[in-house]
């Protein structure tokens, strides 16, 4: 028996990446993936993925997948996710994934300049850029998750316990990138702090983690690196920054 059949799972921005590398292990291990992403059929650009080709591969897996479009900057568009799930599933939800990231083309235009030097942005455009979906999404979208874990639970008490992960980096605690990009993963990390303090100290039984995957070798980073200076590459050979290295 696969460890993960029938566990309802929801990954955020899973059309390429890290979220897609999740979703394929938790396909692989039998789990009803829900995977969110703005692109649903291939584009065919130098950077690839989308959200059919995740699912069909979570599917070859023995996994289920269920590809959903969703603009994770909209809360509208995130709570009819939300909604659909609880309809669906009876209210299951085991495990959610926070790892839509919206800023990667902003992170390459900025590369290199102070914040007072990006000038193609508004300092608030900027900032909405990096942390309107890498931070204030991951709220709404755990918020969310923990009412419907909560419910289940009442409802199914030997339900197994609710788990959270909310996709990091080690900018949290040293310079990386940008001013933004450092106050919001330094944010995220907070977020997690605290939300597990509340969940413990209302006996809610559900995990919330922070995860620093480091310098993943996904599309995006690829293309990057290929367009990059060998300081940036060289990154990616320094094991106490990657997870995997070319």
């Amino acid at each position: 028996m696969l460890r993960l059949e029938n566990v309802v799972c929801l990954v955020t921005g899973a059309s390429r990446g890290i979220g897609r590398g999740i979703a394929l292990g938790l396909g692989a291990e039998g789990a009803i993936v829900y995977i969110t992403g703005r692109t649903l059929k291939p584009k065919g650009d130098e950077i690839g993925g989308s959200l059919e080709e995740t699912a069909a591969e979570i599917n070859s897996r023995g996994g289920k997948a269920i590809p959903v479009v969703v603009d994770h900057s909209d809360e509208k568009q995130v709570t009819e996710l939300f909604s659909r799930i609880r309809r669906e599933q009876r209210g299951r939800l085991d495990v959610l994934v926070n790892n839509a990231y919206s800023a990667v083309s902003f992170l390459k235009q900025s590369s290199g300049k102070a914040y007072y030097e990006v000038d193609a942005y508004s300092p608030g455009e900027a900032w909405d850029e990096v942390n309107n979906v890498g931070l204030r999404n991951h709220y709404i979208c755990s918020t969310l998750a923990t009412k419907m874990m909560i419910d289940y639970k009442k409802q199914e008490p030997s339900a197994r316990p609710g788990l959270i992960i909310n996709i990091s980096s080690f900018g949290a605690c040293r310079y990386l990138f940008n001013v933004a990009y450092g106050c919001g993963k330094a944010a995220l990390d907070r977020l997690t702090h605290d939300m597990d303090i509340e969940l413990k100290r209302n006996k809610v039984d559900i995990c919330v983690i922070s995860l620093w995957p480091g310098l993943v070798r996904t599309e995006e980073m690829m293309n990057v690196a290929e367009n990059s200076t060998e300081e940036f590459v060289a990154a990616f050979r320094d094991p106490s920054l990657c997870e995997f290295t070319l």
